[in-house]
């Protein structure tokens, strides 16, 4: 139910020309975050791509678009995923590090696909990288560089999964105030907007968002039993493809600098 509440049956995802219509007509009142999630493998999981919408006034996310992506060859997926991105004329972008290095390289640079067609960059500043690390000992996200074989730097984000994972589940249970109407209750909404028009298009949700579990319940029991003193640390399996793709729209909400046009170099995650 909790999911469900954030469903809205009378919107519908957005093609590129309809978010751009939007950012023309509202301006600085919007941002347009991109996440991407890469695929583990051929059969393991696949590459999701989200394009979410926040609205500045009342603090509200829309999921514009959500792509999860076909087994294709990397180069052209690089270019697909280069190409979303302008066509949606994103603020920022962030992809995941853990099997998409590659990748994320490519469409910050630019290059070519599997028939040798030559796709534009997107450049350092609208699309970075981002790696997972298990401490929670220092949650907050923070900015790194890295280098590459050639020694060139590459910017990336650093995040804990298990604040992160936390924090999507709060996001999506997050309910904010009506901005005109900030102290009627019957009016709040929840913070995530899904679109359900078509509903073959999200209805995926639901089971992904609650198929994210805890690894550690089953160890509390086993550790009260055997040493009642210890307190296991708390984990998340790992969410699905969709879930993570969503988590790196919000890291790069919470990254995005308007006056560099780039990253911050520390902030809290959500």
């Amino acid at each position: 139910e909790d999911v469900t509440n954030c469903y809205n049956r009378y919107m519908g995802l957005l093609d590129p020309h309809e978010v751009r219509e939007i950012k023309l007509t509202h301006g600085n009142q919007v941002r347009v975050y991109m996440g991407v999630d890469f695929g583990s493998g051929p059969s393991a999981s696949k590459t999701v791509a989200s394009i979410i919408i926040h609205w500045r006034k009342s603090n509200r996310y829309q999921l514009a678009w959500i792509d999860p992506r076909p087994q294709e060859n990397q180069f052209d997926q690089a270019r697909y995923l280069s190409e979303l991105a302008r066509d949606y004329d994103i603020d920022f972008g962030v992809g995941d590090l853990g099997y998409g290095q590659g990748l994320v390289k490519l469409m910050q640079d630019g290059g070519r696909d599997s028939k040798d067609q030559k796709f534009e960059a997107l450049g350092r500043k609208r699309f970075v990288g981002c790696r997972t690390i298990g401490s929670e000992v220092k949650p907050s996200e923070q900015f790194a560089q890295d280098t590459d074989e050639h020694g060139t730097e590459l910017g990336r984000i650093q995040i804990d999964k298990t604040t992160s994972i936390q924090g999507f589940v709060d996001f999506v249970l997050q309910w904010v105030a009506h901005p005109t109407r900030p102290t009627e209750e019957l009016w709040r909404r929840t913070q995530f907007m899904i679109p359900a028009k078509n509903d073959w298009e999200t209805d995926f949700l639901v089971n992904d968002f609650t198929a994210i579990t805890r690894k550690d319940l089953e160890e509390i029991q086993e550790v009260r039993i055997e040493d009642p003193r210890q307190k296991p640390r708390k984990e998340f399996n790992h969410p699905p493809d969709s879930v993570m793709s969503i988590i790196y729209c919000l890291v790069a909400s919470n990254n995005y600098d308007e006056s560099r046009y780039s990253i911050r170099g520390s902030r809290r995650a959500r």
